[in-house]
C-alpha cells in the first residue's frame, strides 16, 4: 500500500506488510466515530501523510505525539489510540529527501 508524507513536498512511501493495512483500517475506523471541533489554538502537526480512500485520497494530520488525527480541510479531530505506534513507524520516512 502506499501513502503520501509530506516533506518539503509530498512524497510517496510504500508500507510493506501490514503497516499498510493496519494504518488504513485504523483511519477508516476512527473516520467511523463523531469527530470533535478542532480546538482553536494552533497546535504544528507532527507529521503530515495522505492516504486514498474510498472516495479519493485525503490529507491527515498526526498532533500530539500521533495521539490526535486531525482532518485538516474540515478541522475534525479524533482521538487515535495507536496514532503513537504509527507514527513512530512514519517519521523515519519524514527525513528522507523529495524523490
Amino acid at each position: 500500500m502506499q501513502i503520501k508524507i509530506a516533506t518539503s513536498g509530498f512524497r510517496p512511501v510504500t508500507l510493506t506488510g501490514e503497516a499498510g493495512s493496519e494504518l488504513l483500517a485504523e483511519v477508516e475506523n476512527i473516520l467511523r466515530r463523531p469527530p470533535a471541533p478542532s480546538a482553536r489554538m494552533r497546535i504544528a502537526p507532527d507529521l503530515t501523510f495522505a492516504i486514498r480512500l474510498d472516495d479519493g485520497e485525503h490529507v491527515f494530520e498526526l498532533l500530539s505525539g500521533g495521539t490526535v488525527l486531525r482532518d485538516p480541510v474540515t478541522r475534525n479531530v479524533w482521538q487515535f489510540e495507536r496514532g503513537r505506534e504509527i507514527l513512530q513507524r512514519l517519521l523515519p520516512y519524514r527525513t528522507l529527501p523529495v524523490a
